[in-house]
């Protein structure tokens, strides 16, 4: 019984890094994007 409860702990956890793992692409691509947009406006200047 002890070891179900741990395997859904272990569930929890990995969902919970895979969640903060996404959402930190998500704000790195944000980021990228915002570097590849100021970078394309100053070379064309």
């Amino acid at each position: 019984h002890g070891m179900i409860l741990f395997s859904n702990q272990i569930l929890e956890i990995v969902n919970f890094c895979m969640n903060s793992l996404r959402s930190a692409t998500r704000a790195v691509k944000k980021d990228a994007a915002l570097l590849l947009d100021n970078a394309s406006r100053s070379s064309l200047k």
